[in-house]
């Protein structure tokens, strides 16, 4: 009958270290908080862009008469 079966690199708890270093950055939360601060940024980003470009529009238009006016 064959004894129970050692582990040759080290003990047990060294592959139960190994794992878990594996898996800490899945259960880490400040890499989903990131992604999500950057998610609201681009949103808020684009609605800028087109607050502005609206703003643009306008302020050119503006313009045009005044010039034309003139």
């Amino acid at each position: 009958m064959l004894g129970p079966i050692r582990c040759v690199s080290g003990d047990a708890r060294t592959g139960a270290k190994t794992m878990s270093n594996i898996y800490k950055p899945i259960r880490d939360s400040k890499g989903a908080t990131a992604i999500e601060y950057g998610l609201i940024a681009a949103l808020i980003a684009v609605a800028a862009i087109a607050a502005m470009q609206g703003v643009g529009t306008k302020l050119g238009t503006t313009f045009n008469n005044v010039s034309n006016k003139l």
